[in-house]
């Protein structure tokens, strides 16, 4: 988790950082993995996995390492995320690739991106809505 976090940072493509990034969300399942015990560990480790938005510190109560862990590995990724933001609102940063910089370019919303955004929304509230149920299949699937 932390190590993806610090490889992000120096990453000049959005493809890398992205994979990085990805390194760095297995460090929270791996971290769900560790604090499992006979039921709620793992339903909150496919519970983070269908839904990251979901997760928060809670999850890890009383496990202040991990929490601390998970803290530093959010503030080191905040500076690759401000990286970008800079690139896209300013397209200033000298510091990214030409290829990077093409990807500066107004977007047009057709219909089709309108319709997946919706659906995505909806998708997203339903899901956040209904999370105990959700959760006791999980438990219940396990266990």
């Amino acid at each position: 988790m932390v190590l993806g976090n610090l490889i992000a940072i120096i990453q000049t493509r959005i493809k890398r950082m992205l994979a990085y990034l990805s390194i760095r969300q297995i460090g929270y399942v791996i971290i769900e993995i560790i604090v499992g015990d006979s039921n709620d560990g793992y339903a909150s480790m496919i519970t983070y996995m269908m839904f990251y938005m979901s997760m928060n510190l809670g999850t890890f109560a009383r496990l202040y390492f991990f929490i601390l862990i998970g803290l530093l590995a959010r503030v080191v990724s905040i500076n690759y995320y401000l990286k970008l933001i800079k690139l896209l609102l300013t397209g200033r940063n000298q510091e990214l690739t030409l290829h990077l910089r093409n990807y500066r370019r107004s977007l047009r919303l057709n219909n089709s991106i309108k319709l997946s955004m919706i659906v995505c929304v909806i998708a997203s509230t339903n899901l956040g809505i209904s999370m105990n149920p959700i959760i006791s299949i999980a438990q219940d699937s396990l266990f």
